[in-house]
């Protein structure tokens, strides 16, 4: 007891006074705005940027990408044969749609511990209406066409890392998350709203799932008192009507939330710290559907499934020499060729530059001086011959080597041809 004004009043009366005079939080209740509401709702909110259609790919990447500025652009993907043709029946009237496998979510509220299950795409849209599923995969090969390269990044200098179908019944809800990415997202169907935090408020967001870059915070009921860095900080806010594509850029963290029938195809691409020379580029290049192109996550799984095939081996390789510099001219794809990459080396008394200028000649399909990932990935089968014939020979894959015999091929001195060397790695150790 203490006394006041000559009377005697009990402790914790007098401590929850003080408490209340000095606005102290006790027992999990707080009176800041947006506690336990949903993301956004804390801090100032602000409109995102918006602009008619795409801009031009210089004005992109000059007023957006470079500055890190998220952009709406209305009504940009309408021209897409998707927006008008894709609806579950002409999916369902694929025949591929039948057998094609496709990974989904369990949840359409994001937990990243629970994982999802394969399904094929027509059972996936046969239940999907019923269940709290979410399809979240690569487009189908063949309805890639159906979705155009956003013409504000087609240019041959840019790498394109991955693109996803995100396709549900609606309600979905994701994590609070930033990608190592930059991305454009185009809404086929339904609504979509994105809540963006600027990525400048790293230590307010803490992040606590640095292995995934994103954070274990309700977004629908956001407690300040466990997150209290995120009453701290601006929102913007994006609302995506179909047709509409988004710019997401690099590190920025960003809620979103689907309504309605949904499906969104995004193009992840690569985040260049500093602005790259985009002066070869077209500032609006002629339509061109997602199969016309090959993506960086794309072109390691086609170098990984060629390395098992005698045909596909030197194709293989070559995509695996390509896949840190993307792109070489003649010289530069010379000094690749002769540098040791473990698995391969010179043999033999003939020019390398003369089997190289043929390898060279018949990788560069587009006679441009220049050769890429993406060509590569694109060879045919008559292609993947005559790199076999002009390279002479073409030695098995070390798999298939490994069950030869031990005795090593005697040398040809007189033609010019690959030799398959063992990785150190690869050969047997004492222990």
């Amino acid at each position: 007891l203490i006394s006041m004004n000559g009377k005697f009043v009990p402790l914790v009366i007098c401590s929850l006074l003080v408490i209340s005079y000095l606005g102290i939080t006790v027992c999990g209740d707080s009176s800041q705005k947006g506690h336990l509401k949903p993301l956004g709702e804390a801090g100032p909110l602000s409109d995102t940027q918006q602009y008619d259609g795409f801009p031009s790919l210089k004005t992109f990447f000059n007023d957006f990408v470079w500055k890190s500025v998220p952009l709406v652009m209305k009504g940009a993907a309408k021209s897409f044969p998707a927006f008008t043709a894709w609806s579950d029946e002409y999916f369902l009237a694929q025949p591929e749609t039948e057998s094609w496998k496709m990974f989904v979510e369990k949840r359409k509220k994001e937990n990243r511990s629970l994982g999802g299950v394969d399904a094929t795409f027509e059972q996936f849209l046969l239940r999907y209406n019923k269940t709290d599923e979410y399809l979240i995969a690569n487009v189908p090969q063949y309805l890639k066409k159906d979705i155009h390269m956003p013409s504000c990044l087609d240019c041959n200098v840019i790498n394109y890392v991955d693109e996803v179908m995100w396709f549900s019944s609606g309600g979905t809800k994701s994590v609070l998350h930033n990608d190592d990415v930059d991305n454009v997202n185009c809404l086929i169907r339904g609504r979509k709203e994105l809540i963006f935090i600027n990525k400048k408020y790293e230590k307010e967001v803490g992040i606590d799932h640095q292995e995934g870059s994103y954070s274990s915070v309700d977004v629908e009921s956001v407690d300040l008192n466990k997150y209290p860095g995120l009453g701290k900080v601006e929102y913007q806010v994006a609302k995506m009507e179909a047709g509409d594509c988004l710019f997401i850029p690099f590190h920025w963290y960003h809620h979103v939330r689907s309504y309605d029938s949904n499906i969104a195809v995004n193009v992840w691409f690569q985040h260049y710290p500093k602005p790259i020379d985009l002066s070869s580029c077209p500032d609006k290049a002629k339509p061109k559907g997602l199969d016309n192109y090959v993506f960086e996550t794309e072109a390691s799984e086609s170098a990984e499934a060629g390395a098992d095939g005698e045909l596909d081996s030197l194709k293989a390789y070559i995509l695996d020499m390509l896949g840190d510099v993307k792109k070489a001219n003649f010289k530069e794809f010379t000094d690749l060729m002769k540098e040791d990459h473990n698995n391969w080396k010179w043999k033999g008394d003939a020019s390398d530059d003369e089997v190289i200028a043929k390898l060279f000649k018949i990788v560069d399909t587009n006679n441009d001086g220049e050769v890429n990932i993406q060509e590569t990935s694109k060879l045919t089968k008559e292609d993947e011959k005559a790199l076999e014939n002009a390279s002479a020979s073409v030695a098995v894959p070390f798999q298939q080597q490994q069950q030869e015999s031990a005795e090593p091929p005697e040398e040809d001195t007189e033609n010019v041809d690959f030799e398959y060397v063992e990785d150190d790695d690869d050969k047997p150790r004492d222990e």
